[in-house]
């Protein structure tokens, strides 16, 4: 339904994500790419004091998109040199491997896409074929670019 905000979640429920969100990046880390449990610990700490800015920020300013905050916040924070702790930033997150993450966010997209599958039986046919549309589509772009500066 369109105009209909989300439901503001609980801190600890907030909290409980991020403890899930890290705790599945730290063992994929450590299975797929080897990376040291301690290591990860300490690039999941920053990528969790990162995403707790973007929350403080997003409660300052309701009408910001949650995206635009996080990547503004996110990319400020990440250029070498310009924060006094950008340099330490960059450093302990570039353990975490950008694969790591994918598994648990998935999983969590699942478990919000099974939140509203009633909303979907609603919508039909027609938008697994939107979807299916949408999803070659990025592909293909992807690959186009990937190909074109390869």
């Amino acid at each position: 339904m369109a105009g209909v905000a989300a439901p503001e979640m609980r801190l600890a429920d907030t909290l409980v994500a991020w403890i899930v969100m890290a705790g599945g990046v730290m063992i994929g880390n450590l299975l797929s790419f080897k990376v040291p449990l301690l290591d990860s610990l300490v690039g999941m700490l920053a990528v969790i004091a990162v995403v707790a800015v973007v929350g403080l920020v997003k409660r300052l300013l309701p009408k910001m998109p949650m995206v635009l905050v996080l990547s503004l916040v996110a990319t400020v924070a990440g250029i070498p040199g310009l924060l006094p702790f950008s340099d330490a930033l960059i450093a302990v997150t570039a353990k975490l491997n950008f694969l790591a993450f994918t598994t648990p966010v998935l999983a969590l997209a699942g478990f919000s896409v099974a939140k509203d599958l009633p909303m979907f039986r609603l919508l039909g046919w027609r938008i697994v074929v939107v979807s299916l549309t949408a999803t070659a589509g990025t592909f293909l772009g992807a690959t186009l670019i990937a190909e074109f500066f390869h």
